[in-house]
């Protein structure tokens, strides 16, 4: 059985706690931003890579609102990979919304801009992209 450290369950993100290894397996299920930010800043998750993309998952749950990427980014004040993750989903959300008008336009670009041999952290953050699209798009219909 592989262990996943971040599990993407469409309106939650579950964390490996990985304060309880290696003696017990469990998962801490965030549905908002500010539940992320404290599971980042609570050690929940932990080494580069994860953090940076908890904080990008935690930004679609937040909508990508600034209120969203300000409390991320509060979270851990010196994790590069945590504010490389966030500028990169915020910068992206600005693009979709400058030039992107058409949704499938947008994830064209995306594809383009990540090429598919990207390193897994890269791919990771394409997976988000996708799912802030869709988050966008739902919201728009639910209107």
């Amino acid at each position: 059985m592989a262990v996943e450290p971040i599990r993407w369950k469409g309106d939650s993100l579950e964390l490996l706690d990985q304060r309880l290894l290696p003696d017990q397996l469990s998962y801490v299920t965030c549905r908002t931003a500010e539940e992320v930010a404290a599971a980042i800043r609570d050690m929940v998750v932990r080494g580069a890579p994860a953090i940076g993309c908890a904080a990008a998952f935690g930004f679609v749950l937040g909508r990508g609102s600034e209120k969203s990427f300000q409390i991320l980014a509060a979270s851990r004040p010196t994790a590069v990979n945590l504010f490389w993750a966030l500028e990169r989903m915020k910068k992206a959300k600005d693009l979709k919304a400058a030039f992107f008008p058409s949704d499938l336009s947008y994830l064209s670009y995306v594809d383009v801009w990540l090429p598919d041999d990207a390193p897994l952290f890269e791919s990771r953050t394409r997976m988000v992209f996708a799912m802030m699209w869709r988050s966008n798009r739902t919201e728009r219909a639910d209107r």
